[in-house]
């Protein structure tokens, strides 16, 4: 049941997301094909380390997804130049992508990908969420302004 629930819970974020990317672009008269280094900033950490990890054969896929303590989370995989889609922003940096689907990106437009090292944890992360309102203790989800 909890799966089901799940599933249904990102459906309908999607469903909501896409409804409001929709409405967004009926509203603006900026080509959408266009994205500026303002929308996504990737720290010397990330941009290390994923050269490191995969040797350029693979970029670093940036998602969000309802769920999570706050109600939303990133999720992160890497993904190949075969997997890149037509929604895609590709956010490049000492020949490192950063891929960001549209959906994704409008709500987290403005922030940060860093790769953060602790004793316990080592993982990539999105900081400095301008649409960010709360967020959870670990880190991991937040809310958003409304």
């Amino acid at each position: 049941m909890a799966a089901y629930v799940g599933s249904l819970s990102r459906r309908v974020f999607r469903s909501y997301a896409n409804l409001n990317l929709y409405q967004t672009r009926q509203l603006s008269t900026k080509p959408q094909a266009e994205s500026t280094a303002k929308d996504i900033n990737i720290t010397d950490s990330c941009a290390k380390h994923l050269a490191k990890i995969n040797e350029g054969k693979q970029h670093l896929r940036v998602s969000v997804e309802g769920g999570g303590c706050s109600g939303f989370q990133c999720l992160f995989n890497l993904d190949s130049e075969q997997n890149i889609q037509e929604d895609d922003r590709i956010f490049e940096r000492d020949g490192v992508k950063v891929i960001v689907d549209e959906v994704s990106l409008e709500y987290i437009k403005g922030a940060t990908v860093d790769y953060h090292e602790e004793l316990i944890r080592s993982a990539f992360r999105v900081i400095n969420i301008p649409m960010s309102e709360n967020g959870c203790s670990c880190g991991v989800s937040f809310s958003l302004k409304l």
